[in-house]
Formats: structure tokens, sequence, C-alpha cells
């Protein structure tokens, strides 16, 4: 397979941190962090990656840190086999700054399954403003609507609250913790989220390496 790990890139610092925690992890996995196009995000940046000529695509925002890469393998591996359209993190019930809807994800880790959105009949200015209101709040979230609204099917993550009351700790199919995303990357330049920020980077190496046995 195909796999092309497309990142949002507003702080280049920033990104690379969480770049070299993807990078390498398997020859067949490429990074990518020129998709922006300048400053595109949101819709924009969501619709280019449901057109990647990959087999997936993996877009994370650069505030995203990810603990264990075997599960990303994992994961795309399972959603390749039970052809699984897309995976994100549902916008209620899972981190305490996201109480909308469940129906909608939010965009700072998701997964395509291009081989299955690709056969889904879409038209862009219908998916800019899908859903009405809910487009308005958050511009990807017509993009989720209309996917479930399609019955593609789809993989809602778990996960819960870091012990610094900020961050959220995506789980994998195993229930073992394997993504870290801080929010707050807007506030990189500034305190205190750039320390707190650098403190879980540092607690995500510090997990890879008892992962792998080293002191």
């Amino acid at each position: 397979m195909r796999v092309l790990v497309s990142q949002a890139n507003m702080h280049g610092d920033l990104s690379a941190l969480s770049r070299e925690l993807v990078t390498g992890i398997e020859a067949d996995i490429k990074m990518d962090t020129t998709d922006q196009h300048g400053n595109r995000f949101g819709f924009d940046v969501n619709w280019d990656r449901m057109h990647y000529d990959y087999d997936f695509v993996v877009g994370m925002d650069e505030d995203a840190f990810l603990v264990r890469p075997d599960s990303l393998l994992k994961i795309i591996r399972y959603m390749n086999d039970n052809n699984i359209g897309f995976a994100g993190m549902p916008e209620k019930g899972v981190s305490k700054h996201r109480d909308f809807s469940s129906k909608y994800m939010n965009p700072f880790f998701v997964i395509f399954n291009i081989g299955i959105i690709k056969n889904v009949p879409m038209d862009e200015s219908v998916l800019r403003t899908y859903d009405g209101d809910a487009s308005k709040r958050e511009s990807s979230w017509g993009i989720f609507g209309y996917l479930k609204d399609k019955k593609v099917s789809f993989l809602d993550f778990q996960g819960h609250d870091h012990a610094d009351g900020i961050t959220t700790i995506l789980k994998d199919l195993e229930g073992k913790d394997f993504l870290y995303h801080t929010w707050y990357a807007r506030e990189w330049d500034s305190e205190p989220h750039r320390s707190r920020i650098i403190n879980i980077y540092n607690e995500v190496l510090k997990i890879r390496d008892l992962e792998k046995g080293e002191p």
C-alpha cells in the first residue's frame, strides 16, 4: 500500500518535531508537509487529501505526536481489510474540548481510505455547505457529515484526557495510547503552551524509548 502522511504546517519547528515521529516508520510510507498550498486548512486541505493518488492518506496537525508507529500501521491495515472509508475522533464524547456532535470528526488526525472515498460522488460546492450551520462552525464537518450520510463505513477513535488537563490521547485498536494531540498549536510561540507542548513531546519520546527497551 502507498500511504501519504499529510501534515498541516503553520510553524516549521513544531511540525518538524511531529514529523520526525512518523518519518521512516516503514518504507512504503511517505511524509508530505507541503499540502497546505499556502494557507490551505480546514475544508480545503481535507478536500485535497481525499484526492491524492495514494491508497491511504493520513492527515495530522503539527501538534499531534505519534507514540506507537506500529499502531498506525495496524489501523491502516485494519481499514484496508475491512473496507473502512475513514477514521477520526468524533466531535463529542472523547475530548473535553469537543462537545458538539458525534456525527462529525475533528481533523487533527484523520485517515482516508482513498480506494473507497474516490468512489463516492462528491461535489466540492455541495460539501462546502453540507449540513449548513455545521459547515459554518467547522469547515471540515460537511465532509464527514456527507460521507456518513452516504453510508461510507468509518472508525471512531476513542481516547481520554492527559493529566495536563489539555492534551487529548487517542487509543488504538487494542486500547493502547497511540497518539497525543496537545491542542493550541496557534499558541506555539507563546507561554505557557510552548513549554507544555515540549513537555508532551518529551514524554512521547520517553514512552517510545521504553517501548524499544531503551533506558
